[in-house]
């Protein structure tokens, strides 16, 4: 059973949404699109509990649940043949829940250098985020989404005694959904006459690395600090204890 603390950042890169285009014979020209897409940088501050078991000291299975404290800065930009615009929304959320499971392996034990005690392992994890702002009365602008994050880290630590410093390299994916309306831009092209965009969001074989240190408190209780980097900036901490 551990608690855990992490905060990190990340950017949802410029993502081309594909609009049916219209028929030119019917439509009026200002609603033909030339290009349209969205990207957000995210932070997020996050607090969970997670539970798991060890079966024959090789395989954990566990799971997370926790809240997050999120900022979300989104860029949404549309552009017709007749004219365009560039809109900047920052959405602030606190106590946002978020579930996940996880499953870690270790692939090899043995010596370095015949005296240094070294493990080989994997860890596979996903997290569900859920966000909702809503300030249409306050400030005429709505933002949800629910992401999906799936984080695969190849990891060697070695045993030292108290500290067991560990080194690792990651793979992640996140997708999901967004829903993002602004009554303050006028958007003649969308039903409601403003901005009422809704898609799917996909970022996948995204390279990250990870670096940190358990420190063995007592056998059976430790404290872990780690340092993330690539596909986002992130640190954590934690303490665990078995039984």
């Amino acid at each position: 059973m551990a608690v855990e603390w992490d905060k990190q950042r990340n950017t949802l890169p410029n993502q081309q949404r594909m609009p049916m285009w219209d028929d030119s014979s019917t439509s009026n020209e200002e609603v033909r699109h030339y290009e349209q897409y969205r990207r957000s940088d995210n932070e997020l501050t996050c607090s969970n509990i997670k539970v798991g078991t060890v079966i024959k000291n090789l395989w954990s299975i566990y799971l997370l649940y926790g809240i997050c404290d999120s900022t979300i800065d989104l860029t949404y930009y549309d552009k017709t043949v007749a004219w365009g615009f560039s809109v900047d929304s920052t959405f602030q959320s606190d106590g946002d829940p978020f579930y996940g499971v996880g499953l870690s392996f270790i692939m090899h034990e043995g010596n370095l250098w015949n005296t240094l005690p070294v493990k080989a392992g994997i860890d596979i994890k996903y997290r569900r985020f859920d966000f909702e702002v809503d300030t249409m009365d306050t400030n005429g602008t709505f933002y949800a989404a629910t992401l999906d994050e799936i984080q695969m880290a190849l990891l060697l630590s070695a045993d030292t005694g108290f500290i067991q410093p560990y080194i690792g390299a990651r793979i992640s994916s996140t997708t999901g959904k967004e829903h993002y309306m602004n009554q303050n831009i006028p958007a003649p092209f969308y039903d409601k006459g403003y901005i009422d965009y809704e898609d799917d969001i996909t970022w996948s074989k995204n390279m990250g690395y990870v670096i940190g240190a358990a420190y063995v408190v007592k056998e059976a209780v430790s404290i872990n600090v780690e340092l993330r980097f690539g596909d986002e900036e992130a640190m954590g901490c934690s303490a665990s204890v078995r039984f």
